[in-house]
């Protein structure tokens, strides 16, 4: 698979992660958007949950699982770096700098800790796995040209 190919394919993975697990916890999903930038694809995604802090953590779950979802298909699948030379941790800077905001937007006696939500994002990914799969397949093949 070449570079743009694979760029689209974790790009893909990471906003269905989002989406799946967002619905899985009882939020929406408004849009995805996949947009081609020069031989990098960007992802963007609209998630709705109800406007009640008790869900707060549910949405930062949603906004976590991105990035889980991009590993875990880069950990089945394996590219070579010199294919795939993207830093997943980087490119989920944003998702991560929003998910601190709204914890700590909560009093903090009713914060979750990160890492708990993290890692319950990584468990909830591997759970749904096969809906990120079906989801990000449909985005690849929204983006590829007809045959």
């Amino acid at each position: 698979m070449d570079t743009p190919r694979l760029a689209l394919t974790g790009t893909a993975h990471h906003e269905a992660g989002h989406a799946v697990i967002a619905l899985a916890l009882g939020g929406t999903v408004r849009a995805i958007r996949l947009t081609r930038v020069g031989g990098d694809w960007r992802g963007d995604i609209g998630l709705r949950f109800p406007d009640d802090p008790q869900v707060v953590p549910d949405l930062v779950v949603a906004m976590l699982a991105g990035a889980h979802a991009e590993r875990h298909w880069h950990e089945l699948h394996r590219p070579r770096r010199a294919h795939y030379p993207y830093d997943i941790d980087a490119g989920t800077a944003w998702d991560r700098d929003q998910a601190h905001e709204l914890l700590a937007a909560l009093p903090r006696h009713q914060r979750p800790a990160h890492h708990e939500l993290d890692a319950r994002a990584a468990r909830l990914v591997v759970a749904h796995w096969a809906r990120v799969e079906h989801l990000a397949a449909r985005l690849i093949q929204h983006k590829q040209p007809s045959a």
